[in-house]
């Protein structure tokens, strides 16, 4: 996932960005499957520079805030997003509703 900077700095459009291919020095290919909304992830008084956050070796986990009222529904394309690209894990997920 990139955020919008990361998009624009890259020549994209957050809609043109899904589905392209970053290549990092070592020649890894990783693709972009989601491109989220500036926010300040250094400090306020920072202007947002272009992000990248990827899952590595499949160890980690991301937190996903969601404005949307059909949470199945975007649980089952979140799937079928994970499985393209990770068809040899499993994904897991907890729902917490506050």
């Amino acid at each position: 996932m990139i955020n919008e900077t990361a998009a624009f700095e890259l020549g994209w459009t957050p809609e043109t960005a899904i589905e392209k291919i970053l290549v990092t020095s070592g020649q890894t290919e990783y693709h972009v499957v989601g491109v989220v909304k500036d926010f300040n992830y250094i400090s306020p008084r920072q202007k947002v520079g272009p992000l990248v956050m990827m899952l590595r070796y499949n160890r980690g986990s991301i937190l996903v805030k969601l404005s949307t009222p059909d949470i199945q529904a975007f649980l089952t394309d979140m799937k079928a997003r994970w499985d393209h690209y990770n068809s040899d894990s499993v994904i897991s997920f907890f729902i917490h509703f506050s």
